[in-house]
């Protein structure tokens, strides 16, 4: 299993996320570095930035994947991927969801103050 924190991002991307596996036992102990990790979103490639072993009680419990994500041109919930890079089976999915990157409507320069109206353009 394997999930991702923030689950979301604008489609701009460029997000930095964190993909958390449980369960891929002593295999996972070969794998601390990022070119040891495949992490797709929507089928495109993240950068890699880091890869952590987290341990509780001496035992491995979590693997931990710093990565980006990559831009897209649709908004909505898409499939994630995380591969071990030698072993196609240490591999788990997560969702992941793009929004649409937020605009501004119109911004005014009129402000209520006292009971008065005031304005930046005189």
């Amino acid at each position: 299993d394997a999930s991702v924190v923030p689950i979301d991002c604008s489609m701009a991307g460029g997000s930095m996320v964190t993909v958390t596996v449980h369960g891929w036992g002593a295999d996972v102990l070969t794998l601390t570095d990022p070119s040891t990790m495949n992490v797709t979103i929507k089928s495109v490639e993240c950068m890699v930035e880091s890869v952590t072993l987290k341990f509780n009680q001496g035992k491995h419990t979590k693997l931990e994947a710093v990565v980006y994500a990559p831009a897209s041109t649709v908004s909505g919930f898409v499939l994630g991927s995380i591969t071990a890079a030698d072993d196609a089976d240490l591999s788990a999915d997560f969702d992941f969801i793009y929004f649409p990157q937020p605009t501004a409507v119109a911004i005014s320069n009129t402000a209520t103050t006292a009971g008065e109206t005031t304005s930046t353009a005189g």
